[in-house]
């Protein structure tokens, strides 16, 4: 998807509890995804690419990739997804081009077209933790946590060290409404106090307005704790 680095970088310390906002963490999945991925590539040319680079010749995968980035990020996202399909086609272990295409699909509201991509990336590269929380993501806009919760698991299993995945499953877990199960998630990445802060937002978007104000109790309590520490 479109550039969006610094809400995926975050992932770990906040909720994002509508859809829109949603999308916007799929968005963040495809920088991941282009660091992590260790698939190897041709950079030969592309048949049929009207695109040349300063020399006269087709693109690389990379260079479309890009090219697709910046159509997106300036809202020409079907040209950038055109494009995104010609990188897939011709380049099919690109993964970044997968991830970036499901970015688009979303932005445009085809949310099961984005997780049929991500599902087709996932054949080509398995157990790919950047592929499997962006899948993650799109079940979870369409509402099917439980599916989401199986994949943020997987993303989890393969890449134990990176909190926003755990973070995510924390997160679909109290969607859930398993609460001390996504308390418990939450403050193996968080201080406790944005544990319960991150509960409570969940809380409130499942219209437990109990459980939220009692979760913000105990954010309040741990504020006046180190408020009077630091008075002493």
């Amino acid at each position: 998807m479109r550039k969006c680095m610094t809400i995926h970088r975050r992932l770990a310390a906040s909720v994002l509890s509508t859809p829109m906002l949603l999308a916007a963490l799929l968005v963040g999945g495809c920088t991941g995804s282009e660091r992590q991925s260790r698939i190897s590539y041709s950079s030969g040319p592309v048949p049929g690419s009207s695109f040349q680079d300063a020399a006269g010749r087709p693109p690389t995968a990379n260079t479309l990739y890009r090219m697709a980035k910046i159509l997106a990020a300036q809202g020409k996202l079907l040209h950038s997804e055109t494009v995104l399909r010609t990188t897939i086609k011709r380049y099919p272990k690109f993964m970044p081009a997968h991830c970036e295409l499901a970015g688009v699909l979303v932005a445009q509201r085809k949310i099961t077209a984005a997780a049929q991509t991500l599902q087709h990336a996932l054949q080509i590269n398995p157990n790919d933790p950047v592929l499997l929380n962006d899948l993650g993501m799109c079940w979870m806009l369409m509402g099917a946590y439980e599916d989401a919760l199986a994949a943020f698991s997987e993303a989890v299993d393969a890449a134990p060290q990176d909190a926003r995945y755990k973070a995510n499953m924390a997160l679909v877990t109290g969607l859930l409404g398993r609460y001390e199960q996504s308390l418990a998630l939450y403050q193996q990445v968080l201080r406790p106090s944005r544990a319960h802060h991150n509960l409570a937002v969940i809380c409130k978007a499942r219209h437990d307005y109990q459980r939220a104000a009692e979760e913000n109790a105990i954010v309040d309590s741990f504020a006046n704790s180190n408020a009077g520490r630091a008075i002493h």
